[in-house]
């Protein structure tokens, strides 16, 4: 390919990479702001002296939210909801999926339009509430992981992935003697193995950051995942005192030291939630990229 070395061309280079590196300045800023933030003294933070760089850097904060058990415990329900929640919805979004897929399928027209249906209209929050209700998962694990299990958008992608499997493929492995379900282990899963990682990091995604679910299903504090903790910490300010030594406890009513000491611990425990999906994501980044592109263009 001979590159285009005009004029013209060169300054839209410019602009390109000048718009791109603009955006991702601007969205890198609140977050090295967010970590600053989480290590700086509470008066560099008060008094707005950080920005990019951390002032008097203390660990202090982190200390206190990770030798607590709230945190710990809630992270550790965050991964095991999502953990859970993404392996199940995976597995029976292709179990409809491969169906729904086959043209032969005498059932495949009306299953279809129920599943689309449901993209617009929904029986709403209290005929769900009270579905999970009669089914006994109130204030168990199983309210995070079988109500709403399946995304009809994800259902629809990886139609269009098992979709674009050559049927060549299937038919010279059924003459050979291969079941439905080898056919559906032995071609098909290999080949939309981009499809799967893309649907298992939005239902990830989806899981982790849900805060509305839990906060309905579940009456035990200690089964509340990372973001009911952490809508409780940013949005209303409580158990704050939950993370202070005596001496803290002491300064809890001066107001300069809670504003500082409640920001830094804000900061702090919205870091933590972000470590997993931070570490997930560079792995799963080729398939989820490759993923949409063909779920695009050949769909």
């Amino acid at each position: 390919m001979i590159k285009d070395r005009s004029l013209s061309s060169l300054v839209i280079d410019i602009f390109v990479y000048g718009i791109a590196t603009s955006v991702f300045v601007v969205t890198l800023f609140p977050f090295l702001n967010l970590i600053s933030t989480s290590i700086s003294g509470n008066m560099a933070v008060l008094t707005g002296k950080v920005g990019f760089l951390p002032v008097d850097v203390t660990f202090e904060a982190y200390g206190r939210v990770l030798s607590n058990w709230l945190i710990p415990n809630a992270f550790f329900n965050s991964v095991f909801y999502t953990i859970t929640s993404s392996l199940y919805s995976v597995v029976i979004t292709l179990m409809m999926a491969y169906p729904m897929a086959k043209k032969d399928f005498i059932l495949r027209k009306p299953v279809w339009y129920m599943l689309v249906v449901t993209m617009y209209f929904s029986g709403g929050m209290i005929p769900t509430f009270l579905l999970v209700s009669e089914m006994g998962m109130i204030d168990s694990w199983a309210s995070q992981v079988f109500p709403l299990a399946i995304a009809v958008g994800n259902l629809i992608l990886m139609r269009i992935f098992i979709n674009n499997v050559p049927a060549e493929l299937e038919e010279s492995a059924k003459l050979d003697g291969a079941q439905e379900v080898s056919v559906f282990f032995r071609i098909i899963l290999p080949l939309i193995k981009p499809g799967i990682a893309t649907i298992t990091l939005y239902y990830a995604l989806w899981k982790w950051n849900d805060f509305f679910n839990p906060m309905i299903y579940f009456s035990t504090y200690q089964k509340f995942p990372l973001t009911v903790i952490l809508r409780e910490i940013v949005l209303q300010g409580s158990n704050v005192d939950k993370f202070m030594t005596a001496a803290q406890m002491a300064q809890k009513d001066t107001e300069v030291f809670m504003e500082a000491y409640v920001t830094r611990l804000k900061d702090t425990a919205l870091i933590v939630s972000m470590v997993p999906i931070l570490l997930v994501f560079p792995v799963l980044q080729r398939y989820f990229i490759k993923g949409l592109n063909e779920g695009a263009v050949k769909g």
